[in-house]
């Protein structure tokens, strides 16, 4: 009865934010049937959304351990290590569930990009854009679990450490870093610490160092424009730059 229950108002619960009615409904379902998987994933939900992210780890291990071929727990316990900061972890997780999902062509949209280096490396770029910097740290640190060789992922770790304040910890990283665009996001990053210093010297160096290695690096372009609207410097300077970056924003 409870089994029923639970799965038959799942979405009346969640649409509507009962999630107290549908826990208990869940748990009961789980105390007479242990063993199901799916009770336990849907407790494991709830349990997540109020916030009790220990009992829905538990949970979410007990889904995977009961039905180990679910791409889908296997995700959203990927989820939950990546919010947990547990890198390795939700790698794990996430290359499962699309090593399990992609032979049946199970919603590739959810499940593809999963196991790919590429999507996390986004995923950080977008999470500092938004000001959770942790966040974007462990999503780096995800890309460079699933990619180790991919150099992207190592600079993206040193910006991260970079934009924490590690400068020592992120010039080590960056030492295996080649290739002149990546050396060139180096140096706009790099730029961009010293602006956010006040030291104004060291940045401007920093993004002649990056022009120079890539002209077509939008950012250090950007940081440049900024940098040459300072009083001190000379108006020309400053339309120039400003042209720069209006015909690279304009080129296809």
């Amino acid at each position: 009865r409870w089994v029923k229950e639970a799965w038959k108002s799942k979405e009346v619960y969640e649409r509507m934010g009962f999630l107290e009615r549908g826990r208990i409904a869940y748990q009961k379902a789980l105390d007479l049937v242990p063993y199901d998987a799916s009770s336990a994933y849907a407790l494991g939900k709830i349990l997540l959304a109020k916030g009790n992210v220990s009992e829905a780890d538990l949970l979410f291990a007990r889904a995977v351990e009961r039905d180990p071929q679910n791409p889908l727990y296997w995700k959203d316990w990927g989820e939950l290590q990546f919010l947990k900061r547990k890198s390795a972890d939700a790698a794990k997780s996430f290359r499962r569930a699309a090593e399990l999902a992609r032979p049946f062509h199970f919603f590739p949209e959810i499940f593809d990009h999963l196991d790919q280096p590429e999507y996390f490396l986004a995923r950080g770029e977008n999470l500092l854009a938004m000001r959770k910097s942790g966040l974007g740290q462990t999503a780096f640190e995800v890309a460079k679990e699933l990619g180790p060789e991919r150099p992207e992922a190592v600079l993206a770790l040193a910006i991260g450490l970079l934009n924490k304040g590690d400068l020592p910890g992120a010039e080590k990283l960056v030492q295996s870093v080649e290739g002149p665009a990546l050396k060139a996001k180096w140096l706009a990053a790099l730029a961009q610490h010293y602006l956010n210093l006040g030291q104004s010297g060291e940045a401007e160096r920093a993004l002649k160092a990056s022009l120079a290695l890539d002209g077509r690096n939008l950012f250090a372009h950007q940081l440049y424009v900024g940098l040459s609207r300072n009083p001190s410097d000379n108006k020309a300077s400053s339309s120039e730059a400003a042209r720069t970056l209006l015909s690279l924003n304009a080129s296809p």
